[in-house]
């Protein structure tokens, strides 16, 4: 991460109908972007994997809703011992992305000592540490992604000609050379498992010290990837800090462009975070995922989740971390920020309300045509409030479906309701065959008192978007199981929903074929296999 100091310097009914003409408007103009669950979550926690441990990750993941998929640390040279930390993380089910720092942190901070200057490297000085490192992480016999000598287009680092130029003759060329040199030793020694990450700063710090002139090469590289962070404003002086508050926008988007000219590779945010102060956090990570939603090439977003320079964690608060929690950013969370989920029963607007309740319980509230929009019914449920980050919330017909998908005592998905005739304090309540687990893949939607999942991440069995049903009828235990003919590169592309028992999906992502946002679907009569079609008139 950048060091900082080498850095340059009541629910009125008004309310609902606003919300309603909004919702309208978006479904009428604006194009649904692609599934946030399609870029990977990762992050950096605190004092983790080294010795095995994940609990700060499996809190993130509990706190926001989100499944961590990718965990990043640090490993400075000449150490070693990573063997338990990848264990660990391989045997959850998450991606290493272990960042490797030739340098003593404490000795370069206190005199700018540095035993591993780029000549070094180059001459072959540490090549009997680099090749048993690299029998290492071959010998774990799982993919990992190894990120060295990060932001060297910074002046905070020594593998940085901006910031060790003078003293140990570091330059670009001479950077790109030891990158060479680990990827050749790392590639002598069978470590085919390896993939080299690797991570410029996305400001070039000075202008004069640009990513270009770093690239090793593609060949040398499987993942490009960038680091940024909005520092915002000093909290004691209130003044700007290294370039103040920024948005997501303003930070990645020149970045991403020059990344995307260097070669075809995936790109990650390998490193982002901000500050709490000078402006609405939460906000600016809804606004991150769809910004990266909008950015096709981008596949990850790992985020720094430490209390450091500023406080970076995604969950200081719960405001904050249901930011990261998918959907966030969809048309059926457009006023989840202000406490609830808004939905169309017929003509009727419905607010389930699950934040600032003055009841503490979940809340039904509608506002019916009949009254013009300026009444309707008003109801306190049983479901109290701690349930509003444990799962979704919808409406079928006037009763509130629950649909739980963490933190469910069966260890399985539930389904509980809140009847309309039983003044929303009874209903039905369910654990169905789906394991927590699928939670992380699909998504879930009720269709009348059914269950459906569209399963739309990989690995699914088939290789294609499948549709899935657990019904009322078998006490959520069984239903329908379909491949469709929607392969999985889609997900990245489109938004899914079903529409009764048929799968629609939008394309709002180039290329769609006609340079339009698509409507397409397939039908349950054809077995999901053929549907409708269209070429709307939105542009992508």
């Amino acid at each position: 991460m950048a060091n900082p100091s080498t850095y340059p310097a009541s629910r009125s009914m008004v309310r609902l109908v606003m919300v309603a003409v909004l919702m309208l408007l978006a479904l009428l103009l604006t194009a649904p972007s692609r599934s946030q669950a399609s870029v990977q979550f990762g992050t950096w926690s605190p004092g983790e994997p080294y010795a095995g441990n994940l609990d700060g990750v499996v809190k993130l993941q509990n706190d926001t809703g989100r499944r961590v998929d990718i965990v990043n640390w640090y490993q400075n040279w000449p150490a070693g011992g990573v063997s338990s930390g990848i264990n660990a993380v391989t045997a959850s089910n998450r991606i290493p992305l272990l960042t490797w720092e030739p340098w003593d942190p404490s000795k370069w901070t206190s005199s700018q000592d540095w035993p591993y200057p780029l000549q070094t490297i180059v001459n072959g000085a540490h090549d009997n540490y680099i090749a048993s490192f690299a029998r290492t992480l071959r010998d774990v016999g799982r993919t990992v992604y190894l990120r060295p000598m990060h932001e060297m287009n910074g002046n905070w680092y020594p593998w940085s000609a901006a910031a060790s130029g003078v003293r140990y003759g570091t330059t670009p060329g001479l950077f790109k050379q030891a990158w060479q040199r680990i990827v050749t030793i790392f590639r002598a020694n069978s470590a085919t498992n390896v993939k080299f990450v690797w991570s410029p700063y996305a400001l070039d710090v000075p202008a004069s010290n640009p990513m270009e002139n770093y690239y090793p090469g593609s060949s040398y590289v499987d993942v490009l990837a960038l680091d940024g962070y909005n520092w915002g404003i000093d909290p004691v002086t209130q003044q700007p800090r290294n370039g103040g508050w920024q948005t997501f926008a303003q930070l990645f988007d020149t970045a991403y462009d020059r990344l995307k000219a260097l070669g075809p590779q995936p790109i990650w945010i390998a490193e982002v975070g901000s500050a709490p102060d000078g402006g609405d956090k939460a906000g600016w990570i809804l606004d991150m995922w769809r910004r990266a939603d909008e950015m096709d090439r981008v596949q990850a977003i790992v985020w720094f989740n430490e209390n450091k320079e500023a406080d970076w964690r995604a969950n200081p608060t719960s405001e904050i971390a249901s930011a990261f929690r998918p959907g966030a950013t969809d048309v059926s969370y457009l006023a989840e920020v202000n406490g609830g989920y808004y939905g169309m029963v017929g003509s009727d607007l419905y607010l389930n309300q699950t934040k600032s309740t003055g009841s503490g319980t979940i809340e039904v509230h509608s506002a019916t045509v009949g009254s013009g929009y300026q009444g309707g019914v008003h109801y306190p449920t049983y479901l109290s409030q701690a349930e509003a980050n444990n799962g979704r919330f919808q409406m079928v017909g006037s009763d509130l479906y629950f649909i739980k998908t963490r933190n469910t005592g069966s260890g399985k998905i539930e389904v509980h309701s809140a009847t309309a005739a039983s003044g929303y304090q009874s209903g039905v309540h369910y654990a169905t065959a789906l394991p927590l687990s699928y939670a992380d893949w699909a998504t879930f939607q009720m269709v009348g008192p059914d269950l459906y999942y569209i399963l739309t991440k990989a690995p699914t069995g088939s290789g294609k978007v499948e549709v899935h049903s657990a019904t009322a009828a078998s006490g959520y235990q069984s239903g329908v199981h379909y491949a469709t003919a929607v392969p999985l590169a889609f997900a990245n592309k489109a938004w899914f929903q079903m529409v009764g028992s048929d799968l629609y999906y939008i394309l709002t992502r180039k290329p769609t074929g006609s340079g339009k946002v698509e409507v397409h679907s397939v039908t349950a009569a054809s077995g999901y296999q053929s549907g409708v079609h269209y070429a709307t008139y939105f542009g992508t």
